[in-house]
């Protein structure tokens, strides 16, 4: 009964914003930022993304020559994945332990990253 009512509506809404608020500030003082000097809360949002995936992309390990058997896997993946094409593939990996599926994903990351 009480989603009907536009006071307890309005009230949550309030509540979501200043929980998502929130959020963003603690992302902010992670990445360094003080939240309160931007005036453009998206673009600091973006910034943040940027900079994270940055420092994520550039600490991978990108020395992948000394891989067995990985050239076999990556042509595969390649020819699953469709790289030249506009439509969004999404490609399941699995398989047991330490058998190089997370290997395989960031040597294709690295090599293609420019792409998206």
């Amino acid at each position: 009964m009480s989603e009907n009512n536009p006071a307890t509506s309005e009230r949550s809404s309030k509540r979501l914003a200043k929980a998502e608020r929130r959020k963003i500030n603690f992302a902010a003082i992670i990445a360094g930022e003080d939240s309160s000097t931007w005036s453009d809360e998206a673009k600091m949002i973006e910034k943040i993304v940027n900079d994270v995936s940055n420092k994520l992309i550039s600490t991978s390990s990108t020395d992948f020559a000394d891989f067995v058997g990985i050239e076999d896997h990556i042509k595969n993946m390649n020819s699953l994945l469709d790289l030249e094409s506009e439509e969004v593939i999404m490609v399941g990996v699995w398989g047991p332990s330490g058998v190089g599926k997370t290997t395989i994903a960031q040597y294709i990351l690295f090599k293609h990253v420019h792409l998206w």
